[in-house]
């Protein structure tokens, strides 16, 4: 999964917690004939948008210990 793929994933996963969706669109109101099968999906893309902000944080660190102690008038 490609770095600006995790905004969408984010947004999806905001999406599905809006209390709007669950009660008042429509979507709340269709009749799922594979809900497993949706669910399973949310679950397995869930799972891949948290790796990938562990993944981040992971980058994040190894940034901090490679190039922390540059000051920062000397990247600029």
């Amino acid at each position: 999964m490609i770095l600006s793929s995790y905004n969408h994933d984010f947004c999806r996963i905001h999406t599905f917690g809006l209390k709007y969706r669950a009660e008042e669109h429509p979507d709340s109101r269709a009749q799922m004939f594979e809900t497993m099968r949706y669910n399973k999906r949310k679950i397995r893309d869930l799972v891949q948008a948290l790796e990938g902000f562990e993944r981040v944080l992971e980058l994040r660190s190894e940034f901090m210990r490679n190039f922390g102690s540059i000051s920062r008038s000397a990247c600029i």
